[in-house]
């Protein structure tokens, strides 16, 4: 039968994809229990192990050419869905912090911010935060223009840059956490 999409044959990165994210949970109870930290990062590891050799797959299976125009719609059409996620999985978010704000139940005395809960510095940590995440998203771009002008000079500075400020925001939001 003839198709306009690349019917894969089975592979088994699914069930191994889903079976590390069930080690990663379970080794993160164990953590969180005994404090062995070494089935954390043994699972995390395997798990991103195996996203990158799946992607890597379906990059090479589109560079093969056996995606088709349909499948390669799809493929945009699955990420505009995920997108889409995001920004309902946030909306629901500020809906909830809204819908508590505007109108406090009596469990927490009746008014907004709730009783004993102390307000974080906005000009500390979250500032700097901020600003280190928007300078990323600037170098990342830059390193973006340098990548499709092909100036390789300027492409890995500008890729260092965007790595080191990532190292700082997750270093920021570790000691903020």
């Amino acid at each position: 039968m003839k198709s306009n999409f690349y019917i894969v044959g089975r592979t088994h990165y699914p069930w191994w994809v889903s079976s590390q994210v069930a080690s990663l949970a379970t080794s993160l109870v164990i953590y969180l229990k005994y404090g062995l930290l070494f089935g954390v990062f043994f699972s995390l590891f395997v798990l991103v192990l195996t996203v990158y050799v799946w992607t890597k797959n379906v990059v090479l299976e589109g560079i093969s050419g056996y995606h088709r125009y349909q499948l390669i719609e799809s493929f945009k059409f699955s990420f505009l869905l995920f997108i889409f996620r995001e920004v309902m999985f946030f909306a629901s978010i500020f809906w909830a912090f809204f819908d508590a704000a505007l109108s406090p139940r009596v469990e927490v005395g009746e008014e907004w911010r709730p009783l004993g809960i102390n307000p974080v510095n906005p000009y500390g940590i979250p500032l700097f935060n901020t600003v280190v995440l928007l300078s990323r998203g600037a170098t990342l771009t830059w390193s973006h223009n340098t990548l499709l002008s092909n100036e390789k000079a300027r492409r890995k500075i500008s890729l260092f840059i965007t790595l080191v400020l990532a190292f700082i925001f997750e270093s920021a939001q570790y000691v903020e956490f």
